[in-house]
C-alpha cells in the first residue's frame, strides 16, 4: 500500500506478488520505483505514480539502485549476484557466487557484495573481481561515498576498514554486548 506522507492520504495498493509475505522493499533514489520482493521467489518492480507493474524478476532478493536508478542489483535464491537494467528488465550481468549486494561504489562503476564472511568489490565495466575484504563479521555497511565498510559483530567490535586499502583504520571496543 502506498500513502502520501504529508496528508496521509492512501493512494493505492500495488498488486503483484501471488503468495504469502514480502521480506523487503525498497525505493529508487528518485522515488519513482519501487522493489519488493517475497516468499513467492519474486521480486517486483513497480512504477509508483501510476501503480503499475514495470517488471518482475524470478528468484531475486535484497534489491538496491544503482545512484542513478538505471540499474537494479539482487541477490539470488542460489547467491548468485545479478544486475539488472531498471527499463528492460534485461539481465546485464551475473557474477557467480556474488553473494547479495550491499551498495554501488564510486558513482556507480563499482558494487559491493556479502558473501559468507566476507565483502567482495567488484568492477562493474569489467565484471571482475577488485579486492576481497576477508574475516568480515554478520553485520557489514558501506559509507555513501563508498569509501569506508564499517563492521559489528559477536566479538563486541566496530571495524572501520577503508575499501581502497587492506588496513583496518579504526576498531572501536567498548560494546557489551554483539553488535548488532
Amino acid at each position: 500500500a502506498v500513502w502520501d506522507l504529508v496528508t496521509g492520504q492512501f493512494l493505492r495498493t500495488l498488486q503483484g506478488h501471488v503468495a504469502g509475505a514480502l521480506r523487503g522493499i525498497t525505493f529508487s533514489h528518485n522515488g519513482r520505483m519501487l522493489a519488493a520482493f517475497g516468499v513467492d521467489g519474486f521480486m517486483v518492480l513497480w512504477d509508483v505514480a501510476s501503480g503499475q507493474e514495470r517488471r518482475r524478476f524470478s528468484r531475486a532478493q535484497w534489491p538496491i539502485f544503482s545512484p542513478d536508478d538505471a540499474f537494479l542489483a539482487t541477490g539470488t535464491e542460489t547467491s548468485d549476484l545479478v544486475l539488472w537494467d531498471t527499463r528492460t528488465g534485461e539481465t546485464q550481468r551475473t557474477f557467480d557466487d556474488g553473494g547479495y549486494p550491499l551498495a554501488f561504489l564510486a558513482e556507480g562503476r563499482g558494487l559491493a557484495s556479502r558473501r559468507l564472511g566476507r565483502v567482495i568489490l567488484w568492477d562493474l565495466e569489467s565484471g571482475e573481481e577488485r579486492r576481497t575484504i576477508n574475516e568480515v563479521p554478520e553485520l557489514a555497511a558501506v559509507s555513501p561515498d563508498g569509501r569506508w565498510l564499517a563492521t559489528g559483530g559477536a566479538d563486541r567490535l566496530a571495524r572501520l576498514v577503508d575499501t581502497a586499502s587492506t588496513l583496518v583504520e579504526r576498531v572501536f571496543e567498548g560494546h557489551t554486548a554483539h553488535v548488532m
